[in-house]
C-alpha cells in the first residue's frame, strides 16, 4: 500500500501599494523598491 500525500503552500495575496509624492526622489525610489518586489503590487 502506498501512501501519497499532497502538499499545498498557503495562497499568498499581493499587496496594492500607493504611492503619494511619485514625482519626487524619495517618490522614484519608492516605485523602483515596489516595482521589484514580486509580493508587491
Amino acid at each position: 500500500m502506498q501512501i501519497i500525500q499532497e502538499l499545498t503552500l498557503p495562497t499568498m495575496s499581493l499587496t496594492r501599494v500607493l504611492i503619494n509624492g511619485s514625482m519626487g526622489r524619495m517618490g522614484q525610489e519608492s516605485i523602483k523598491a515596489v516595482s521589484e518586489d514580486p509580493e508587491l503590487e
